[in-house]
Order: structure tokens, then sequence, then C-alpha cells
């Protein structure tokens, strides 16, 4: 909501907001577009002479204001109709979809058709780190946007992107998510089918070469051109990833282009690859896209060091998914020596991890990690790992005891990452205040 704020600013409209706490990095940025921003619900903080109200999906019926918007008979639209309506008609969207890498890919993508003077709009999920905000109207006719399967508003419950209108559709993949929702998997493919459902035949849908779950997507039905993006000759973009040298191969016609890629991990060279098999379809030359990318820097919550103390490094990243855990854990230990220790602080906070149906994964997820912790706020009902583990130090609801119990056996050289959609009750601050502390002792 807070990229939706910025393009409205952009279209010249006055700006305002009621939402829980915020917290870094969009806090900032509302901040510096000098929106006002009320903590709580209330009808109080409705402004006089209000023309559109955007609700956003956290809220539902028996909520204050949202009871006192009904009855007030006040326009009332949707954030995903919202942007479609001022912000994607008469233009060519791209969509990104998919349960992981829909804000890496959807910046990827900007960035490479920005670089190769296509100033294309955007609406990301996070802080970009080459411009600064989360979305921008753009000026050509190119409008990158991620295309989330979860529900638009308590009043429409179709997914975000049956909003978007796709010229180009890419799904990274698609797995479990969102069980508040969703009861299963198959009710998620059900929304992308009628997704594609909407789409021309003059547009395009991108996929991985092979995926079972869009595979068996595509079988029900494509009235779009299909290209391919994966690790083997036969897809369109066939691309090669050297995880130790950190270099992906792109296959160009009949050349092999390389590079080192500006991220880490092998879920990062996919998202790369999938990003440049867009641009392709824009327009924009495998070379030139994949040229582009040095410069790159991926958007904040992303592995993203936030500071390094004592010769102890924090990260912060965004993965709430045992996928994306896996992955981000994977990616870290892959830039690191073997005495160098991985230090796992995650945050179950979706309605999805908090209901244990990850339970198991979550435990296989997390195996490369040296030293795993669970915050939550609110008490699991679950353990991550049943029998006493000694890389596991426990779950906790109050990140002081978490931080104290981290400052007995933290070491110098390990890499602490924290891993969560939320604030984690403020841990990094907390921790990093607790290690310059430590450091003033000695």
């Amino acid at each position: 909501m807070a990229g939706l704020a910025r393009l409205g600013i952009q279209l010249g409209h006055t700006i305002s907001g009621c939402d829980k706490p915020l917290y870094p990095p969009m806090d900032k940025q509302l901040k510096e577009l000098n929106i006002d921003v009320k903590v709580g619900f209330r009808k109080e903080d409705i402004p006089e002479q209000t023309d559109q109200i955007v609700i956003g999906n956290i809220m539902s019926r028996g909520n204050e204001l949202i009871e006192y918007l009904l009855e007030s008979e006040m326009k009332l639209t949707s954030g995903p109709e919202w942007v479609r309506k001022h912000c994607l008609e008469g233009r060519k969207s791209i969509v990104v979809a998919g349960t992981h890498g829909k804000t890496t890919t959807s910046s990827l993508v900007n960035w490479i058709l920005r670089q190769n003077n296509l100033k294309s709009g955007f609406l990301i999920g996070g802080i970009t780190g080459n411009f600064g905000y989360s979305a921008d109207l753009g000026k050509s006719d190119w409008f990158v946007i991620e295309g989330d399967e979860y529900d638009s508003a308590f009043f429409d419950k179709r997914s975000k992107f049956m909003h978007y209108s796709p010229e180009i559709l890419a799904i990274n993949n698609i797995e479990f998510d969102h069980a508040d929702i969703f009861r299963n998997t198959d009710e998620i493919v059900d929304q992308f089918h009628y997704l594609i459902r909407t789409m021309p035949a003059s547009s395009t849908i991108i996929t991985p070469y092979v995926s079972t779950k869009i595979d068996s997507l595509l079988e029900r039905g494509v009235w779009s051109r299909l290209k391919s993006v994966g690790k083997n000759t036969q897809a369109d973009t066939y691309y090669n990833f050297l995880e130790k040298k950190n270099i992906i191969e792109i296959m160009d016609g009949e050349n092999l282009i390389k590079s080192k890629t500006p991220l880490l991990g092998e879920h990062n060279a996919a998202n790369l690859a999938m990003a440049i098999s867009i641009a392709e379809v824009v327009g924009v030359e495998k070379a030139d896209a994949l040229g582009k990318c040095d410069k790159f820097k991926n958007v904040k919550r992303r592995l993203e060091l936030v500071e390094k103390i004592n010769n102890i490094s924090l990260y912060d990243d965004f993965a709430h998914h045992p996928t994306a855990i896996a992955a981000t854990i994977n990616a870290l230990k892959s830039d690191t020596n073997s005495k160098t220790r991985i230090v796992a602080i995650i945050e179950p906070r979706s309605n999805t991890m908090r209901s244990g149906v990850h339970q198991k994964e979550l435990k296989k997820a997390s195996a490369n990690a040296d030293i795993i912790a669970i915050y939550s706020q609110k008490s699991l009902k679950w353990e991550m790992h049943e029998e006493t583990s000694e890389k596991y130090l426990g779950q906790f609801d109050d990140v002081k005891i978490l931080v104290a119990k981290l400052l007995k056996i933290i070491k110098p050289g390990d890499k602490v990452l924290v891993m969560s959609n939320g604030s984690v009750g403020n841990f990094h601050q907390i921790f990093a205040s607790s290690l310059r502390e430590e450091r003033t002792k000695l």
C-alpha cells in the first residue's frame, strides 16, 4: 500500500492512511512522501471531503472503520482495482507471479528495462536498492508489477493478479501458501488458471522448463504464446549457474554469454534468467540484458547485510516460507568458508507458518544452518524440533531473552541471518546495540 501511496502522489492526489504499526523500510518511504499515517482503524481518522477509499486486504468485516465506511456509503475500491484503473489502463503490464522470487525478479526486470532506455513503471513489494522506493509511474508503455495470488479485499476475493491484464505473465513457481484463504495448492492453481483464461493470444506466458504444478496448470489450457526458462538446452532461455564462482551462463543464439551475478544463490540465478527472458520478449537482447546487471542492487530485506560488528555479520531477509528459507540459508552458505557459522533466526509470522502446516518442512529447510532459533511474539502451538538438538536454541517470545542467549554463544566470524516478513520485534536494532556495548567493554 505504501507503493500505491507513492503512485497516488505522482498522479497529483492528496494521500493519507491508517494501518497497523509500520516498520522499516516502508515507514521511511511514507515519511519521505509526507504522508500522514495513523496507527489503528478509527472513523475519526478519515479526512473530510475524502473522494476515494482504497482498502487493503488486512481489513475485514467487523473492523470499526469498515463498518463506518459501509454505512456512510463512501466510495470503496481495492488496491489492485485502483492500480488497474489509474496506472495500467492503456499500458502493457509485465506481471511476475509465483510463490517465491516475485520481488527480486520484478526488480531485475525493471532495472534491465530502464538501463536499456525503457523507463518502465513499476510497483514492487519492497524498496529497490537502485532507486530507493517501491513504485514509480515511469514514462514508457511498460509497467512491471508483482502478481500476488492473495485475495484483493474483503469484498473482492479474487487474487490480486486478476486485475492486472498481463501482456507478459511470468510464473516462477507454485507452492502451498496463504493457508488462511487456500485449503490446498490446487486452489492456488485454480486462480492461476482463471488468470490465464483472461489473456489474449498475443500475450506471452513464461515458466520454468520443468515444474510439476505449473505443467499441470498449463495442461488445463493455454491460449497465449509460451516460453520456458531452465537449465536445459531445450529451454527458450537456457542458463547454467556456477555457484562457487557466482557466475551465470546464458545461451544467446549459438553463443554462450556469462557474467558474475549481482546476487548470491541458485534461486537468484533462476530469478535473473527469468528476468532476462522477460526483457527479451519486450525487445531487449539477452546480451544487453545481462550486461546491465552488474550494478543491480536488490531490494531491501533480501539477504541484506545490515551491519558488521566485532566481525559478526548481521543479515536481514524476507524469507517466510520453507523453500525461501532453505534457499536463503544455502545462498549465504555458498559465500561462506567451512569455519564460519550461520546463525538462523526465523520468525513464523504469516498465517500459514503460524498454523504449523510447514512444521516438518521448516526443520528440513533450516538444516544447513549451524544454530537455529525461532522467534514469535505469540507462543506457537508447535515446536520445530521435537527432539533436543545442539543447534536448536529454542522458541522465544521475548527478543531481549533471545539476544542474551545469543551473546553467550556468538563468536567472531559468525553470520546472523534473520528471516521474516515482519519486524522480528526489532531484533536487528537490539542485537546490534548489544554487540556494540560488548565491543565498548572490550
